[in-house]
C-alpha cells in the first residue's frame, strides 16, 4: 500500500481484551504516524478494556465517534459489534492481536494486517 491510497485503520481486539494494544492505537506517536501516512479515519474495537483511559472503561457497544483536532483524525470507538463485516470491508489496515477468526477474515477481504503479540 502507498501512503497516498491509505485512508482507514481499523484496530481490533476481538473477543478479548488488549489493553495495551488499545493505549498504543491513542497514543500521540501512533495517531500522528497515522495522519502522516494519509489515514482519515480510525475505528478501534477495545473489548472489555480496562486500561488506563476512564473514558474508554466500560464502552459501549453504541459506537462512539469524535474528531482529534490534534492530528485531524474521525475516531470510532466501541467495544463489540456483532459483526464486524462492515469493517472489514471499509478498512485499508487492519491492525490486531493475531486472532485466529481475524486473520481469516482480513484474508477473505485482502485487507493489509499488522499483528501484535
Amino acid at each position: 500500500w502507498s501512503s497516498t491510497s491509505m485512508m482507514r485503520v481499523l484496530v481490533t481486539v476481538g473477543s478479548t481484551f488488549f489493553d495495551d494494544l488499545v493505549d498504543s492505537a491513542f497514543s500521540d506517536i501512533v495517531l500522528e504516524a497515522f495522519r502522516s501516512r494519509g489515514i482519515k479515519e480510525i475505528s478501534v474495537q477495545c473489548g472489555a478494556y480496562k486500561g488506563k483511559s476512564k473514558e474508554l472503561a466500560g464502552m459501549s457497544n453504541t459506537p462512539k465517534l469524535s474528531w482529534n483536532e490534534r492530528h485531524e483524525l474521525q475516531l470510532e470507538v466501541y467495544a463489540f459489534k456483532p459483526n464486524l463485516t462492515e469493517e472489514f470491508t471499509k478498512a485499508d489496515l487492519v491492525i490486531s492481536h493475531a486472532g485466529e477468526q481475524l486473520i481469516f477474515h482480513t484474508r477473505l477481504f485482502s485487507k493489509f494486517i499488522f499483528t501484535c503479540l
